[in-house]
């Protein structure tokens, strides 16, 4: 199964590197090796309340947001799906894209993040994951 997930890691890694301008990449990269982390839905379950600092791949947004909600979705003995709902301010909105999210319980880590739903207060995130098992 490890190797299974760390060629998927590095599939992922050679699309991305193909994708945008290798400065950028290689920076991200230098940050944080997708291969080594492994989390699951129940990881970031003990993190609901927890800061992050989403910190912007490919451009330079940054903002500060709150994991509020882990959404368990369809899933099999050989493919675990969730997702997770951040919560920021409505004074920064960030685009969909690559993000490296840090907090100091888990260290920093790859991650797409799209924009959904907005209140007057508040902007909604959300990244999907879907892991093999």
């Amino acid at each position: 199964m490890h190797d299974r997930r760390k060629f998927l890691a590095e599939c992922c890694s050679a699309v991305v590197v193909s994708l945008f301008t290798p400065q950028t990449v290689l920076s991200a990269i230098a940050e944080f090796d997708a291969a080594d982390n492994h989390f699951t839905r129940e990881d970031f379950l003990v993190l609901l309340k927890t800061r992050f600092t989403l910190s912007g791949v490919e451009t330079n947004h940054s903002s500060k947001v709150t994991l509020i909600r882990v959404l368990e979705r369809p899933s099999s003995s050989e493919l675990e799906q969730f997702s997770l709902v951040f919560s920021g301010s409505i004074n920064t909105i960030l685009p969909a894209g690559l993000y490296i999210a840090e907090s100091a319980s888990i260290g920093s880590f790859g991650i797409y993040i799209k924009p959904t739903t907005a209140n007057v207060r508040r902007q909604f995130y959300m990244a999907d994951f879907s892991l093999l098992k």
